[in-house]
């Protein structure tokens, strides 16, 4: 069979059927998400400039924050080196 221009076109047996390749199943992009609204979470209730805004806040919005943001790190790596079992 040809494709019109004299080269012969391809076929696709049954043995060489293409396989569409999907990643296996996860846990580690819930992970990420929970992660991600941990941060958000930190970074929302950072307090506004003013004389309102006290230094115990502004740590526990930094420290909620950076937690979110290493889980997220740490999801990330996690999820990129784990082996695929499809």
């Amino acid at each position: 069979m040809t494709n019109g221009h004299g080269t012969p076109t391809p076929t696709v047996t049954d043995e060489e059927e293409e396989h569409i390749h999907l990643p296996g199943p996860s846990w580690w992009p819930f992970a990420l998400a929970l992660f991600l609204t941990v941060a958000m979470s930190g970074l929302t209730i950072l307090p506004h400039y003013g004389a309102a805004a006290s230094a115990i806040r502004w740590i526990v919005a930094l420290v909620i924050f950076a937690i979110g943001a290493i889980g997220m790190a740490w999801s990330i790596i996690s999820w990129g080196l784990e082996v695929s079992e499809a």
